[in-house]
């Protein structure tokens, strides 16, 4: 195998080591999100609410997540506006 093969096949195999780390903690905070709006409490669940999915807002930082309802976005909204 040449050198160049070996140097090209180490990149790629930390490309994907890194990727495959990211998506890991991208699900371990998508598991540890709350069930409901961190502003009013509001639950969270597009199982039985499939439109909810398109109305609600993740906001992912590092070490937490933080699910916002579409009410308190609105609030959100017009307090920074005023």
């Amino acid at each position: 195998m040449s050198f160049a093969r070996q140097v090209k096949r180490n990149q790629d195999k930390r490309k994907r080591k890194n990727a495959n780390k990211a998506a890991k903690e991208i699900k371990q905070l998508m598991d540890a999100m709350p069930n409901g709006c961190v502003g009013c409490g509001a639950e969270f669940d597009p199982r039985e609410h499939p439109e909810q999915l398109d109305e609600w807002s993740v906001k992912v930082s590092p070490g937490s997540a933080k699910l916002t309802c579409p009410e308190c976005l609105v609030k959100a909204a017009e307090d920074d506006v005023a």
